[in-house]
């Protein structure tokens, strides 16, 4: 299976040193053999129909260089559609195309355009990356063509969206509360702790768990993002500007204590509930909630996130996942591809 990677940055870099270590594993296990034939990052790309030297690559980022800079095989300023087209032209269409860059929820920006490019291709597609979900989802997901998977959007190794669409075969959700942003979940602990929201904010990003500019996370919207995403996998369309969102820059470490003395926790809760008249669909809020301790979602560590789906005949569900680095994501990407193979389920690989 031929494999292009669009964003080389921590997600993109963990699936290929993932690949690299485990090729011999899957090949094993599941039949198939994957070869990374493209590469893309921000200033250029790398392409070679009988497989990248994956080490090779993995050096040239960590040094700070460009892919499109690699000798014989480095296209500077290539992009995802120009590096499909190369191979295609040359008699080697692409089966798969990851894309793993920066969420651009304005835009869609360049990994919108690599997920266009790579559905006219006629290659399947795995996300990474949740801004063309969001921005996109009839473009993306529900236009003919090969599969789409996007675990890793939502909840890392988490499998959320193959549980809800498990639980919905013969169910019908209810209710759906979800605590899916890890910075958050590490800021509200800090918070606890006694820390100011902006220094809990600012010792997220020493940590490396936080962007320079973490909106996304503290502000809400990168919740507000999956829960969309969550719903339309369940088939209900909720633009996100029709999200109610509050982030967790005004707690307070008062606030905290004072939850923590009812016996509450303080998460970023996301939740989806049918509005009062069916004609209008559904509600979602992304707000600071005080959990009582006996809830699956307060339940959870700081490194952990979860979900929990309430449902009119199955009862109610939880799961959560523990993840501490970008390792986790990688292998959601990579059970998404293997996913697509067909030589794997959503549940177990072949023994």
């Amino acid at each position: 299976m031929t494999v292009v990677v669009c964003g080389l940055g921590s997600v993109g870099s963990a699936l290929l040193r993932l690949v690299a270590a485990r090729v011999e594993q899957v090949r094993r296990q599941h039949g198939v053999r994957l070869v990374v034939v493209g590469v893309v990052d921000s200033r250029g790309a790398a392409l070679d129909a009988a497989g990248l030297d994956v080490p090779t690559v993995l050096a040239t980022k960590e040094g700070g260089a460009s892919v499109g800079d690699l000798p014989d095989v480095g296209v500077p300023g290539a992009d995802a559609a120009q590096v499909l087209s190369r191979l295609g032209a040359a008699g080697h269409p692409v089966d798969v195309v990851v894309e793993a860059g920066p969420a651009d929820l304005r835009t869609g920006g360049a990994g919108l355009a690599a997920v266009l490019a790579a559905r006219a291709a006629g290659a399947a597609v795995v996300l990474a990356n949740k801004a063309p979900l969001a921005l996109a989802w009839e473009q993306v997901v529900e236009a003919p063509g090969p599969a789409v998977r996007y675990s890793a959007c939502v909840g890392a190794a988490l499998p959320t969206v193959d549980l809800l669409r498990s639980v919905a075969v013969s169910a019908s959700p209810v209710r759906l509360e979800v605590v899916l942003n890890s910075t958050c979940q590490r800021v509200l602990g800090d918070v606890e702790a006694g820390l100011s929201a902006a220094e809990a904010v600012a010792a997220a990003q020493a940590a490396g768990l936080a962007e320079a500019d973490p909106y996304l996370d503290v502000d809400g919207t990168d919740t507000a993002v999956k829960l969309v995403v969550l719903m339309a996998a369940l088939g209900h369309r909720v633009r996100l500007d029709e999200v109610s969102v509050t982030g967790v820059r005004e707690v307070t470490a008062d606030l905290a204590t004072r939850a923590r003395e009812r016996g509450e926790i303080l998460v970023l809760m996301g939740t989806a509930v049918p509005a009062p008249r069916p004609r209008e669909g559904w509600t979602l809020e992304v707000a600071p909630v005080a959990l009582p301790r006996h809830h699956p979602l307060a339940r959870m560590d700081r490194h952990e996130t979860g979900l929990v789906v309430h449902t009119d005949v199955a009862g109610t569900i939880a799961a959560s996942g523990r993840h501490e680095d970008v390792t986790a994501t990688a292998a959601a990407v990579l059970r998404d591809v293997l996913v697509v193979a067909g030589t794997s389920t959503p549940h177990a690989p072949r023994p």
